[in-house]
């Protein structure tokens, strides 16, 4: 069994650790750790264990100041790392490489708030969510849908499969405070001061952060306070490009009409780097998903079927016969 550690963020961003068979890595901030992270201020000295066997691998908090996480949530006792964990200390995000060890989808029965697993797990089959097509003048697709068909962080899951997920929340909008997890936020207008930025700015989250993306989808949902995009480009490239856009992407009611009106050249510069982006359409129930061309395959793929298609006013029937 192959067990790679990798740093994915913080100082030592980059850095891969693999471990054989029956070996413990012990991961801090002083020489004493086998994996030495100096410049994290905010990681204990010995902060956490990884240990592997011949038949799996766990995670073990060393009694850090500060914690461990195992995908957003505290270890508070030695627990088992499947393949893509993530685990969190101080400033640091790892990610855990196991060969053939994969983890198992838990279906719970009810899934109300918070209950983001259950709502990935009962996504529609096949055929089951419907849209409709139209291309304005970004020539971008704009696919519509109802969200009786498909919760959107249901939907969120599915095209998660395809792209990273990136959010941008507005926590006073949505009335949600920032978890206490989250000691360092990622500001959408990161150039405020520090008390205007917690009062004022969007933050960005992704699955670097210590939180559930599926559920703050849940939660930020219909208050125009949440724009959810799917990016495969680097991170802080993204990170970089959203904040030259001036606070296009800051809300659903901003970036809507920025991506329906612009002429080609403008929505090409303003999706730079972006796949998709879902939103909260001006219905109650509906959702607008927007991306390139690459899309459509995408969502085909995954089992979606296209109801019409409209372009520049006119609309058409994708089936031959009309039906």
């Amino acid at each position: 069994m192959r067990v790679i550690l990798e740093v994915v963020s913080g100082p030592g961003q980059g850095r891969k650790v693999p471990l054989r068979a029956g070996q413990r890595l012990q991961v801090g901030r002083t020489e004493y750790a086998d994996l030495t992270l100096a410049g994290d201020g905010h990681m204990s000295s010995l902060h956490f264990a990884l240990e592997t066997s011949v038949d799996g691998c766990r995670v073990e908090d060393l009694g850090s100041s500060n914690g461990t996480l195992l995908n957003g949530q505290p270890v508070s006792a030695p627990a088992s790392v499947y393949n893509g964990d993530r685990i969190r200390a101080g400033q640091s995000e790892f990610v855990v490489h196991v060969e053939g060890l994969e983890r198992q989808t838990i279906v719970v029965g009810k899934a109300g708030a918070g209950g983001a697993a259950a709502a990935r797990a009962a996504a529609p089959p096949p055929g089951k969510i419907t849209y409709t097509a139209q291309i304005g003048n970004s020539r971008f697709p704009m696919l519509r849908g109802t969200t009786g068909q498909v919760r959107p962080q249901q939907l969120a899951a599915l095209l998660n499969k395809e792209f990273p997920l990136y959010l941008v929340v507005d926590p006073g909008r949505i009335g949600q405070p920032l978890p206490e997890e989250l000691s360092a936020p990622e500001y959408l207008f990161n150039w405020f001061p520090a008390e205007s930025r917690k009062m004022f700015s969007q933050v960005i989250l992704s699955d670097a952060d210590p939180v559930d993306l599926f559920s703050w989808i849940e939660k930020a949902w219909g208050k125009d306070g949440l724009v959810c995009l799917f990016s495969r480009n680097d991170r802080l490239d993204l990170l970089a490009h959203l904040r030259r856009t001036a606070g296009a992407y800051a809300r659903p009611t901003i970036l809507t009409p920025h991506l329906q009106l612009a002429a080609p050249e403008g929505a090409r510069t303003l999706f730079a780097g972006i796949d998709a982006v879902l939103m909260e359409g001006a219905a109650r129930d509906e959702w607008v998903l927007i991306g390139q061309e690459s899309l459509l395959p995408v969502v085909e793929k995954l089992g979606f079927k296209k109801l019409s298609e409209r372009r520049a006013g006119r609309t058409e029937d994708p089936s031959p016969d009309g039906k």
